[in-house]
């Protein structure tokens, strides 16, 4: 589980592995669903890796923070990811 807590700055997590395997507690933030926070995520090419896909996830959670997972996609993120 990765702990985001506000005022913490941008990131960037390589090794995010989804299937229940990591989740992302965004409790300090106030959110109370993930239909709540769902448009604070969008789909990126932070690494600009030679494949060329969109295939990173930013989340603007505010309070000056942003988190950046590599190599993972947009549309596979839902509720089991994170923490309320």
């Amino acid at each position: 589980t990765f702990v985001l807590i506000p005022n913490s700055g941008n990131d960037t997590i390589v090794d995010y592995r989804k299937a229940g395997t990591d989740r992302l507690d965004v409790s300090a933030f106030g959110f109370a669903s993930f239909a709540q926070m769902h448009t604070q995520i969008s789909a990126v090419d932070h690494d600009a890796d030679s494949d060329s896909a969109i295939d990173d996830v930013t989340l603007d959670l505010g309070f000056g923070v942003s988190l950046t997972l590599l190599d993972n996609l947009f549309a596979y993120f839902d509720a089991d990811d994170f923490l309320f």
